[in-house]
């Protein structure tokens, strides 16, 4: 049998089974489809991640050079209560607008992380077989996003339903994971996808199925609209004069 006629034959099959079983019987090949999703991520998310970062490392070095350089001149300034009471609201100024600059860019970081969670979250609804845009408006609901978090050190925490108690991750299977089988089982069997991968699936069977799923996807695009719209919103981006000014200095 070739590789192609093997693949049809795979195409015939749930493809939750397919890829249960890929990771139980071959898992170096899951593994391969695995690293390549996570490079595609990365070759996107990359780039943006590492400037955030950069951001908020360049403005904390800022921070503990004033901050050196304020020691220093207490130690080598015998009268210094005076000369900084006279500077001492430029000083305050000073800090203050560094953690600002600080503040806005950790803000832009957790946005980057929570929008790169949600996109993963999306990606694995897809690949359980939901169908993409009923998993787009899924993964924008406010109360699916509210339960992805990530601390000051960018672990991820998703929390389980109904709960401030995260999932406890096992082994390969992260929070993500866990929150889209969850979420799975809530999708009506008309916006799942059976007998063939996402790409070129079926929707499931059931009365009105084909057609409340293709009246429906409309109506998806624009609650989905409304609820990017609403997020981008709640998360604006620096303008460019404010970029401008977290690179000074």
């Amino acid at each position: 049998m070739t590789l192609e006629e093997l693949l049809a034959e795979l195409a015939k099959l749930d493809r939750t089974q397919v890829v249960e079983g890929i990771q139980k019987s071959a898992q170096p090949i899951f593994q391969a489809i695995y690293d390549r999703g996570v490079g595609f991520a990365n070759a996107k998310w990359g780039p943006e991640k590492t400037a955030l970062e950069g951001q908020v490392a360049s403005l904390t070095s800022e921070k503990q050079t004033l901050e050196t350089r304020v020691r220093t001149i207490e130690e080598k300034t015998p009268d210094l209560a005076a000369e900084r009471q006279k500077f001492d609201a430029q000083i305050q100024a000073e800090q203050q607008k560094y953690e600002a600059k600080l503040k806005a860019a950790q803000v832009q970081l957790q946005a980057e992380r929570k929008s790169r969670a949600v996109a993963d979250l999306k990606a694995k609804l897809i690949a359980a077989g939901v169908d993409s845009d009923y998993a787009d408006v899924m993964t924008l609901k406010p109360d699916v996003q509210k339960r992805i978090n990530f601390t000051d050190a960018g672990t991820m925490q998703v929390l389980q339903a109904n709960s401030d108690i995260p999932f406890a991750a096992a082994g390969e299977r992260t929070g993500i994971d866990l929150l889209a089988d969850e979420l799975k089982t809530g999708v009506p069997a008309k916006f799942l996808l059976v007998n063939s991968d996402a790409g070129s699936g079926t929707e499931g069977t059931g009365n009105g199925a084909g057609g409340a799923a293709g009246a429906a996807k409309n109506l998806f695009k624009d609650i989905r609209k409304q609820a990017k719209d609403k997020q981008e919103a709640a998360v604006k981006a620096p303008t460019a004069a404010e970029r401008l000014g977290m690179r000074e200095r």
